[in-house]
């Protein structure tokens, strides 16, 4: 089977042919159908994970396909692989076969858009994550997300409006992704910090939702958040080091939360909440698919953020 390999850390995968695995007691065989392609497998394959896998192996923590060979789930069944050790501490979904613990598969209908199921689930328990359980948002309050083209920032958008926030204000930095902004969600290109100047002091959001990382997070904490306001952590898409000025921080009143979906999971919808959301079309998610040949291509749009919305592969 091809499958991309992880043979040195801070190195892009190599596309090789290797042996298609076996299922041994407990554990079933999927043919990939969809594997999301996200920056937790680039910390993953940077080798300064808390938790690094041993090498070669193959990355992709999430994703979905058909059962092909299991005694506990039928052959020819569709399912989706459960944020488990599949992409961490075993082979991950950047393949065209992997084997999982049973328990680790979670049934789709038959009819169910395998590309979808596959990348729906993070982006929507951020949200959830980000704004209900540790921002707390309140109906008529005003939150700003960054990195607002992407599909964690636009679906965080549509749902701080849908819990009745009164402004929901997207950073984005290419004016060419304007219509990935969801409808009702203002639209604000940064250039850098300067565009921060209307949203000051008392005129500033009372969440923000930062999925950027770096000076990016450091500005809206000490510049754009209300004194009393929360900046929520979802991510770390442009820089994973935060340098802060803490007499600013401190001046500005503001909480700096992370969101932790590991230790927040029983406070989530479940994920067949989560995925009926958008398969209602409640919640509107972006994708854009490249076969596993062209990973290269795929990398450089996630790390650009050039994407039209989440990356998967479809191997």
């Amino acid at each position: 089977m091809l499958a991309a390999r992880a043979i040195g850390w801070g190195q892009d995968p190599v596309l090789e042919e290797i042996p298609t695995p076996e299922p041994g007691s407990g554990e079933t065989l999927v043919e990939v159908a969809a594997a999301p392609c996200v920056h937790f497998d680039l910390s993953v394959m940077s080798g300064n994970f808390f938790a690094n896998p041993d090498l070669p192996f193959t990355p992709g923590h999430e994703g979905t396909g058909k059962v092909v060979e299991s005694a506990t789930h039928a052959a020819g069944a569709a399912v989706r692989l459960r944020a488990g050790p599949v992409g961490l501490t075993r082979d991950g979904t950047w393949a065209q076969f992997v084997v999982v613990p049973d328990g680790e598969l979670e049934p789709l209908s038959a009819a169910a858009d395998l590309q979808l199921a596959a990348a729906y689930q993070s982006p929507c328990a951020t949200a959830h994550a980000a704004l209900r359980l540790v921002g707390n948002l309140q109906p008529g309050q005003s939150v700003a997300v960054t990195g607002g083209s992407g599909c964690v920032a636009s679906v965080t958008a549509q749902l701080a409006l849908r819990l009745g926030a009164s402004r929901v204000v997207a950073f984005h930095r290419d004016p060419a992704q304007r219509d990935l902004i969801p409808a009702g969600v203002e639209a604000v290109v940064w250039t850098g910090s300067d565009c921060l100047a209307p949203f000051e002091g008392e005129d500033g959001f009372d969440l923000v939702v930062e999925v950027l990382g770096g000076d990016v997070l450091a500005q809206f904490a000490t510049r754009a958040t209300k004194p009393g306001g929360l900046v929520a952590v979802v991510g770390y898409a442009a820089s994973e080091d935060l340098s802060i000025y803490i007499p600013d921080l401190l001046h500005a009143n503001v909480t700096i939360s992370p969101v932790n979906l590991i230790r927040l999971a029983d406070a989530i919808p479940p994920s067949s909440e989560l995925l009926a959301e958008v398969e209602r079309g409640d919640l509107h998610l972006h994708t854009q698919a490249f076969p596993l040949t062209e990973l290269p291509t795929a990398l450089e749009m996630l790390r650009s953020g050039t994407a039209g919305g989440r990356v998967v592969l479809t191997p």
